[in-house]
C-alpha cells in the first residue's frame, strides 16, 4: 500500500511539472507572439506608409550571421536604439546556428528589444534540421517583399545547397514577378544570404539570376551576408552593386540611407 501511494505521488508530481521540461530540442512550441513575425513587422511598416511617402530618406540598419553571438547581438540592438532616425532593421540570415527552435526564440527575444520593426531573411544555418519548419512558423514564407515609401524590399531565399541544387532556389520566376509590377515603387533593394559567387549558390542558376538583375533598372543594390565581413563591390558581369554587411561578432553594423538619388552607406562600431 505504501509503495502504491509513493508511486502515485511521484507520478502526480511529474505530471504537474511537465511544462518545466523540454522533451526534445526540436520541439516547436512557439507562442502566438513568436509566430509570423515578418508579416507582423511588415504591417507595422505599412501602417507608417504615409509618413514614409513624404520622407526624403529611409534609414535601414543591417546585421546578419548572429549564430550564437548573443552578447554581441544584444549590443547591436542597444547600438541601433541609439542611432537617430533608423526606420527598421533587416537581418540578412543565419539568425540561428543549428536551426533549433530554442535558438529562434532566443534570437527573437533579443530582436524584440529594438525600438523599430525588423525583417529577417533565411540563411543556410537556419535551414539545418527542422530549421526550415521553425523559420516558416516564426517568420513566414522564405521569400516576401514589402514596399516602404517608394522602395520595394525584396527578401528571398538563395540558399541553394540546402535544397540540393534543385534548380528551384532561388525562385527566378517569383523574383521576376516581384520586379515586374513596378507601378507602386521606384527603387528595389534585394536582400538574400549567400553571395552570388559562393559555392552555396547554384552555379547553374547564376546566369538567369544575373540576367534578371541586369534587366531591372529599379534595383539599386543587393545586400547579403554569409561572409561576415563588410564589403561594397561589383561583380564583373552584373550592373547591380553588391553590399556584404557586417556579421555581428565584429561588433559593427551597416546602415543604408535610401533616398531618391540612391543610397549612402554608413558603418557603425559598438
Amino acid at each position: 500500500m505504501k509503495k502504491f501511494v509513493l508511486i502515485s505521488l511521484l507520478v502526480g508530481m511529474l505530471a504537474s511539472c511537465s511544462n518545466l521540461f523540454d522533451y526534445s530540442p526540436y520541439t516547436l512550441d512557439f507562442s502566438e507572439d513568436e509566430r509570423d513575425l515578418n508579416r507582423k513587422n511588415a504591417e507595422l511598416l505599412q501602417s507608417k506608409q504615409s509618413t514614409f511617402l513624404y520622407s526624403d530618406t529611409i534609414t535601414v540598419a543591417f546585421t546578419g550571421d548572429t549564430h550564437r553571438f548573443y552578447r554581441e547581438w544584444e549590443e547591436f540592438v542597444e547600438k541601433v536604439n541609439q542611432i537617430a532616425n533608423v526606420d527598421f532593421v533587416i537581418h540578412v540570415g543565419d539568425f540561428t546556428d543549428f536551426g533549433l527552435p530554442r535558438q529562434y526564440q532566443w534570437g527573437s527575444r533579443i530582436m524584440n528589444q529594438l525600438n523599430v520593426p525588423y525583417l529577417v531573411a533565411v540563411g543556410n544555418h537556419d535551414l539545418v534540421g527542422i530549421g526550415q519548419q521553425a523559420f516558416l512558423e516564426m517568420f513566414g514564407p522564405l521569400g516576401f517583399s514589402v514596399i516602404v515609401g517608394r522602395t520595394k524590399f525584396i527578401i528571398l531565399n538563395n540558399n541553394s545547397r540546402e535544397f540540393a541544387y534543385s534548380g528551384e532556389v532561388p525562385d527566378i520566376d517569383w523574383l521576376e514577378n516581384e520586379l515586374s509590377h513596378n507601378e507602386t515603387f521606384d527603387n528595389a533593394l534585394l536582400i538574400f544570404h549567400v553571395p552570388l559567387n559562393d559555392s552555396d549558390f547554384d552555379a547553374n542558376m547564376r546566369d538567369d539570376f544575373i540576367r534578371i538583375l541586369n534587366s531591372s533598372p529599379s534595383i539599386i543594390a543587393a545586400v547579403h551576408g554569409h561572409i561576415h565581413n563588410f564589403e561594397a563591390y561589383m561583380l564583373d558581369d552584373c550592373s547591380v552593386p553588391m553590399i556584404n554587411v557586417w556579421g555581428v561578432e565584429h561588433k559593427a553594423l551597416t546602415v543604408l540611407k535610401i533616398n531618391k538619388s540612391g543610397y549612402e552607406i554608413e558603418n557603425h562600431s559598438f
